[in-house]
């Protein structure tokens, strides 16, 4: 019986990590930003252009940080466990 082998995931380099570290704390501050966006009493209207504008924000900074395809490759990579 052959069992299947899964090799260990090869060590990112050191900006890499940096860049993928980086990248988590600013999606972590996004949500905060938008929950307290949402808690605030602002007007729907405000509150709507407010998250439209922080969101815009959120696409252009963490796309100059990340590949959409690093970005499958990291999360494939912590599925599995590595």
């Amino acid at each position: 019986m052959t069992t299947l082998q899964i090799p260990p995931p090869q060590i990112k380099p050191k900006t890499q990590q940096l860049r993928f570290r980086f990248y988590r704390e600013l999606e972590a501050l996004y949500r905060h930003l938008c929950d307290e966006i949402a808690e605030s009493d602002l007007s729907e209207r405000d509150m709507s252009d407010l998250i439209l504008t922080l969101m815009r924000s959120r696409q252009a900074c963490l796309s100059q940080l990340v590949s959409v395809e690093e970005l499958n490759t990291d999360l494939a990579i912590d599925l599995s466990g590595g």
